[in-house]
């Protein structure tokens, strides 16, 4: 059976000067997978507090400004006129987004004499373009919440964006819901004004509104960098979480370098130090050899409910085992 070829997610971290992207190839037609350890991929902490730093660094270890990166959708030509920041609907998304429809569903269960709150300072679009491989990618997941939430989406050619499906979710279970989003890029933003009980927040950036504390049922944290970012957002991050259920977003770099590793240990140790609950939730970025992981980190005001956490480490385990035991073993020829 011939191969296809689907392009891991890149950074501009890793491009240098004068020289072309660089491309992990996987092979999804098969699609085969690295064995990972399914036994980690839920993972709990206790939460105190993070301690802000101004200092990140480098791959080699040294002191270095942050740099943005970003990724792409497959064919390159689209990039420009999509104005996208990632390929939608990569494996990140898919954890994300399941853990993002389960927290909507328990949380809203317990609002009742007032809307269901998603707070969101990243929202990017409402909706994306669904790719050929992210179709692919979802036929071979087949089921789950992640699969059947975007349906309606599917249906049309596109993706729904988290704050969508926090809104569907919600919806179940919650009488009315409302989703205060921003981004920075004004068309982004302007794809939110038709969606039913949408706020556009006003703010200059989206770490603006983690600051103060927050009044909202869940917020999501996922600024496409906080790997790199997560020492400047952490004392807002952290005073958020004393009143409101926060999910954050990470693609750990760690297995890249030892600088990366580095900054993994310290986030790692700021979590262990926490007050209250923090778990994790982890998957490779990609099916074949994966260079990253994509990780979910749910902290909030109290002990997680005991369903909600069960439920949590199921969906969690049963993507992580499709994805690993796929291409435990393969014919090459």
């Amino acid at each position: 059976m011939p191969l296809r070829r689907e392009r891991e997610e890149t950074s501009k971290e890793t491009r240098k000067p004068g020289k072309e992207n660089s491309y992990l190839l996987s092979y999804s037609s098969l699609p085969v997978a690295a064995p990972s350890s399914v036994a980690s991929t839920l993972s709990v902490f206790s939460w105190r507090g993070w301690t802000p730093s101004s200092r990140v660094d480098d791959m080699d270890g040294s002191d270095q400004e942050q740099r943005a990166w970003s990724w792409r959708v497959e064919e390159r030509s689209d990039n420009k006129a999509l104005g996208l920041l990632y390929e939608p609907g990569n494996w990140g998304d898919v954890l994300k987004g399941t853990w993002a429809i389960l927290l909507a569903r328990a949380l809203a269960r317990q609002t009742t004499d007032t809307p269901f709150h998603y707070l969101d300072p990243f929202a990017g679009s409402a909706t994306y373009p669904l790719t050929a491989s992210a179709a692919s990618r979802l036929e071979w997941l087949g089921s789950g919440p992640f699969v059947i939430e975007q349906a309606r989406w599917l249906a049309k050619n596109e993706l729904a964006s988290t704050g969508l499906l926090v809104r569907e979710a919600a919806l179940s279970s919650a009488a009315e819901v409302t989703l205060e989003v921003f981004d920075t890029d004004p068309r982004r933003l302007e794809s939110w004004k038709d969606t039913p009980g949408a706020q556009i927040a006003s703010a200059s950036g989206g770490e603006d509104l983690l600051k103060g504390g927050s009044t909202a049922n869940l917020v999501l944290v996922d600024p496409y960098d906080l790997f790199d970012r997560w020492r400047e957002l952490s004392p807002s991050i952290v005073d958020v979480a004393r009143s409101s259920w926060v999910l954050l977003y990470l693609y750990n770099k760690s297995p890249r370098g030892a600088g990366y590793r580095r900054n993994y240990r310290d986030f790692r140790e700021r979590l262990k130090s926490a007050a209250g609950e923090a778990i994790l939730g982890r998957v490779p970025s990609d099916l074949f050899l994966p260079r990253a992981y994509h990780e979910v980190v749910l902290i909030g005001p109290s002990t997680l409910p005991e369903e909600l956490s069960r439920d949590l480490l199921r969906a969690t385990k049963n993507l992580a085992c499709k994805m690993s035991t796929t291409g435990s073993f393969e014919r090459l020829s």
